[in-house]
Formats: structure tokens, sequence, C-alpha cells
């Protein structure tokens, strides 16, 4: 298995579990995303995890988040799905991912993330107005 692959999988493991909070009640989405999350972080941390890369998904992580919660035109997410994708490519030592993998995974995240939230704060809105 490839960084790449790991990487994938720990993408495809938040956005099953992002469908479960949207969804609450369908247990399958949230367990399967649980074990894909679950086997990369454990093939990730066999592999050895650099603390540069963490700290740079996690960076991108609360700049997504700050685009969902704060409502900021874009410019939250763009970065924190840049920023996501470069800590991708230094995230394991020993085994470099390439650029296009790592920006495809992370912008999808943050296209899942920017919409979801749009979503959430569109419902909260439109509760309070009626």
């Amino acid at each position: 298995m490839s960084a790449a692959q790991a990487y994938g999988m720990l993408v495809a493991g938040i956005l099953l579990v992002y469908l479960e909070c949207c969804r609450p009640g369908w247990v399958i989405p949230g367990a399967a995303g649980s074990v894909l999350m679950l086997l990369a972080a454990a093939r990730m941390w066999e592999w050895g995890v650099t603390g540069a890369g963490l700290g740079l998904i996690a960076l991108g992580a609360a700049l997504l988040a700050a685009e969902a919660l704060l409502r900021w035109p874009g410019i939250p997410g763009a970065a924190g799905a840049a920023v996501m994708a470069w800590g991708a490519t230094r995230l394991i030592e020993g085994r470099p991912m390439g650029w296009m993998p790592a920006v495809a995974l992370s912008y999808a995240v943050a296209l899942a993330t920017v919409l979801l939230g749009s979503l959430a704060w569109k419902g909260y809105w439109a509760k309070r107005a009626g």
C-alpha cells in the first residue's frame, strides 16, 4: 500500500463519517468510515508520521472549520485545502506522496466541508426565521 492509498482511505473514512453526521441513524457509513480511518491511521503510524505533516493537516482542518463556521467567502477554504495538501505530502517520513493525489483528496475534503457547512447555516437560519 502506498502513502497515497493510505491517505485516500483516511479521506474516504472522513467523508463517510460526514455522511453519517448528515443523516444520523444510518449505521453502515459511520462504521465503515471509522474502520477506514483506523486502518489508514494504523498503516501511517507503522511508517512513521511526521509532526510537521500532522500540524499542517490540523491547520488546514482549522481553516476549513473557519470557512464553515464564520461564513467567509472562500478564502479560508481554499487556503485550508492547500495547507492540507502540503501537509499530506509531508505526512509520512520516507514515503513521499505526489502532489496530485494529495491535492485531489484534500480538495475533496474541503469541498465536502464547505458544502456541508453552508447547508448547516442555511438550515439554521431557516429554522430561526420560521
